[in-house]
């Protein structure tokens, strides 16, 4: 192996290891942050937390692609998956909408009666 060739490989494993310790970063500050105690926060917080779990993976994918067709394939598998992803979401980041604002219109009419 040339010098050439190591220094590739090691600023190439000194990059993934930074890559890596900013998603462990960003992880460690959503898993943190205070969802408010609602069932709004936490499905936001959830979605947030599972979203930067799949952008890691697809950083990660996309480091070890060989060649330009596999870089595509995983570009392509991952915005089929965020796609797949995003409407997951949006139906439950709806519901919880739904559910928090009916409790809130409801809740000061409880006591009344």
């Amino acid at each position: 192996m040339t010098n050439i060739d190591e220094a590739i490989k090691k600023t190439s494993e000194e990059a993934r290891g930074t890559v890596d310790d900013y998603f462990l970063f960003l992880e460690r500050s959503i898993s943190s942050f205070p969802s408010g105690d609602t069932e709004l926060g936490e499905k936001l917080k959830s979605c947030a937390e599972e979203n930067v779990a799949a952008m890691r993976a697809y950083v990660h994918n996309l480091g070890q692609a060989k060649d330009v067709q596999e870089v595509v394939r995983v570009q392509v598998g991952f915005m089929q998956s965020q796609f797949n992803r995003f409407g997951e979401q949006t139906k439950t980041l709806t519901e919880a909408c739904a559910k928090a604002a009916a409790d809130a219109v409801n809740k000061p009419f409880k006591n009344v009666a």
